[in-house]
């Protein structure tokens, strides 16, 4: 009788175990949007769209390029910056346990998100300002034709569309003032091309400073890794992203254009060959288990022509082992 008693016990001490086991499992199943990022005319955009209800839509000026990266870790986070057309450092964060509910900063402000899920970040003035709007995205769906007709048919994205669009014809002009009349110094495909692969040429042969010359990125982040280090000494922080902090300074294997977002712009899709010759493949990321992740081989990088007729590489070496 004990016997069975104990036995009983055991028993439900296991099912117990095992609704317990399966809620923390459900806990652990984080939701991940749907997200399209793109651009109209001038205008930059990004969406995010759960399905459990959370919606943000984001349009901005003057940041062709924005590096962006996702994790979760108890929760979904995604992290982007960029420089915008003042020199303002842009970043946006976002956290979400639910996907019905979320935090959110711009520039370390934090947004409640029941006062507006739209925002329009303007820099062209010189000062960087952002536009909280309460709008209805339900039936947005995240791709690039649905967010373009919503901010089409709504009059103050359309009005900043128009004034982002004005900037960018200013950009095309400084850049059509530094080309001579035989065309000898517009921007092309091959020399962007060749500086994106000298730049990481010159980081694995520890060239920093001359590699320092072709970049033209931000190094918040490396400053944040390095905060003994001089911030304006970018040779130095360069050296210390690739020989301490896990930067990935390899060679170019191999680079295809994406697209070319403005005439001053250039987005390749990039490989990366090891030190033996191989392939390189990032890992997963940030507590990702899923076996059918094999890792990711290919890294979008954006060459910029400036205004003076150089090219510069706007985004750092990877991170990840």
């Amino acid at each position: 009788m004990k016997k069975n008693r104990f036995t009983y016990s055991l028993a439900t001490l296991l099912i117990c175990l095992g609704f317990i086991l399966s809620a923390c499992s459900q806990a652990e199943i984080l939701p991940d949007p749907e997200t399209v990022s793109g651009v109209y005319v001038q205008s930059g955009y990004e969406y995010y769209r759960w399905e459990e209800g959370l919606r943000v839509m984001i349009w901005h000026d003057g940041i062709p390029h924005l590096s962006c990266s996702s994790f979760t870790n108890g929760q979904y986070e995604v992290e982007c910056q960029g420089e915008s057309i003042g020199n303002h450092t842009v970043a946006w964060r976002l956290e979400t346990k639910d996907g019905k509910t979320a935090e959110f900063t711009i520039s370390g402000k934090p947004f409640d998100l029941n006062a507006g899920n739209l925002f329009i970040i303007q820099s062209s003035s010189g000062d960087l300002e952002v536009k909280q709007l309460k709008r209805d995205l339900t039936d947005i769906q995240a791709d690039a034709g649905s967010v373009t007709e919503f901010g089409l048919s709504d009059p103050t994205i359309l009005e900043f569309i128009q004034t982002s669009s004005e900037n960018g014809e200013r950009l095309s002009d400084c850049v059509s003032a530094t080309a001579p009349e035989d065309d000898s110094n517009v921007p092309d495909l091959e020399s962007a091309q060749q500086t994106l692969i000298s730049f990481f040429s010159l980081l694995k042969d520890g060239e920093y400073k001359r590699a320092a010359a072709l970049y033209g990125g931000m190094y918040v982040s490396l400053q944040d890794l390095n905060p003994s280090v001089d911030p304006n000494d970018h040779a130095a922080l360069f050296k210390n992203a690739c020989t301490v902090n896990g930067a990935q300074c390899l060679k170019v294997r191999q680079s295809t254009l994406l697209d070319q977002p403005s005439p001053a712009d250039f987005r390749f899709s990039v490989e990366f060959s090891n030190e033996d010759g191989s392939l390189y493949s990032r890992g997963p990321c940030c507590g990702d288990n899923d076996s059918n992740n094999s890792g990711q081989t290919e890294f979008i990088y954006t060459v910029r022509f400036t205004c003076t007729g150089d090219y510069q590489v706007l985004e750092l070496p990877v991170f990840g082992s």
